[in-house]
Parts: C-alpha cells; sequence; structure tokens
C-alpha cells in the first residue's frame, strides 16, 4: 500500500490537494455537458440534450459513475471517482 507524506506548509489553510481535484473534475464536467449546444445556459428546451448525454458518456468511455445523487451523502464525485479521469491513458 502506497503512503502518502503531508507536507505540513500544503495543508496550512485546510484545504487538501485533493479537494482541487474534486472542484476542478465538477467544473470541467459541468463545461462538458454543455459542449454538444454550445450555450453556458441551458434553457428548458436544451435541458433534455443535456441530460440525455450526460452521464452516458462517462459510463461508456471510463466506466465511471458521477454526477448521480446519492441518498443522505451528496453526489458520487468524491476522490476516487475524481482520480480516474485524470490518470486514465489512451
Amino acid at each position: 500500500m502506497k503512503t502518502t507524506q503531508i507536507v505540513p506548509k500544503n495543508v496550512k489553510l485546510g484545504i487538501y490537494s485533493m479537494h482541487a481535484w474534486i472542484k476542478r473534475f465538477e467544473y470541467l464536467l459541468h463545461i462538458s455537458y454543455r459542449l454538444d449546444i454550445k450555450k453556458w445556459l441551458v434553457r428548458k428546451a436544451n435541458k433534455l440534450v443535456v441530460d440525455a448525454c450526460k452521464k452516458e458518456k462517462f459510463r461508456r468511455q471510463i466506466a465511471l459513475l458521477v454526477d448521480a445523487k446519492k441518498p443522505d451523502f451528496g453526489t458520487t464525485n468524491h476522490g476516487n471517482t475524481v482520480l480516474k479521469p485524470f490518470t486514465v491513458t489512451q
């Protein structure tokens, strides 16, 4: 099992690098949802298009369940989910 050294300077503000990876992943994820419609604001007419292809691409290409709501937990976007797309190589 791999162990990680924690550098006190990096966690002085209470922000771990994993939180930054999660936020970056969610940001890129939400941008990618809108690539097909080429608009930032999703209206009702486009919402069906965005919702239809939203999670299907990740399930097919990377075999990940992303942005799914879990009861009493939030979403499935956590550290293990976030690291996989950034480490997958073609």
